[in-house]
């Protein structure tokens, strides 16, 4: 984030767009760039915990296995979004389909916040049956996250739209705002993750020969 403010300050206080490639790589209203795939790889450490928490859960006979597993597969889905930009294709299609502008203006925040809304129902008893310090945790970074991807999104919409789509430092500042709190977002849930797991999976039973046992913590 430091270095995106540096970058966007060279961008349009001193006309550098460029400046040595320091300005791309580490813009984050860049795609195929360091924060980008930043992102991507965050994304996809949260799917290979998710994954774990799964298959012990599975092993375990945990009833909410399966919630843990399509997290997963949903967080594997949103990193590989992240790195090739999916829902950017999006865009164009379903913008002209429905004549928006404004906030809609990238209009991709429609399917997308759908769908969160359906996942929203179908895993609410889930997050209410976590441990109480796990579903706060997991409450706000949903609330940092969903609330930067989507709900910053469409306030980068709205300004982008009314200043003709010109890219100024006010959109590079609603944007830094808006990836960092994804950012933050998904650290947030890494903690909580991690928290799960410490509080359900503290101590591993093995078998030691015929006689014996031994415990890790």
């Amino acid at each position: 984030m430091v270095l995106n403010l540096i970058a966007i300050v060279l961008k349009f206080s001193f006309g550098q767009d460029f400046f040595f490639g320091f300005v791309p790589l580490v813009d984050l209203d860049r795609e195929g760039n360091l924060p980008s795939y930043y992102q991507s790889c965050a994304l996809l450490f949260c799917s290979i915990l998710l994954m774990v928490i799964g298959i012990a859960g599975k092993k375990s006979q945990d009833r909410d296995w399966i919630y843990w597993i399509g997290l997963s597969l949903l967080f594997a889905f949103v990193s590989l979004d992240e790195s090739i930009s999916i829902h950017e294709q999006l865009i164009k299609p379903v913008r002209k389909l429905f004549n928006l502008s404004g906030i809609f203006y990238f209009a991709w925040v429609i399917p997308y916040g759908i769908i969160v809304a359906l996942l929203a129902l179908v895993h609410i008893r889930f997050f209410f049956r976590l441990p109480r310090k796990v579903f706060w945790l997991f409450a706000a970074a949903a609330a940092c996250y969903i609330g930067g991807a989507l709900g910053i999104e469409l306030v980068g919409g709205y300004y982008f739209s009314k200043v003709h789509e010109q890219l100024d430092f006010n959109y590079a500042l609603i944007t830094t705002v808006e990836e960092t709190m994804e950012m933050v977002g998904l650290i947030i849930f890494v903690c909580g993750l991690l928290e799960f797991i410490e509080q359900r999976y503290r101590q591993v039973q093995i078998q030691v020969g015929e006689k014996g046992s031994g415990v890790f913590s």
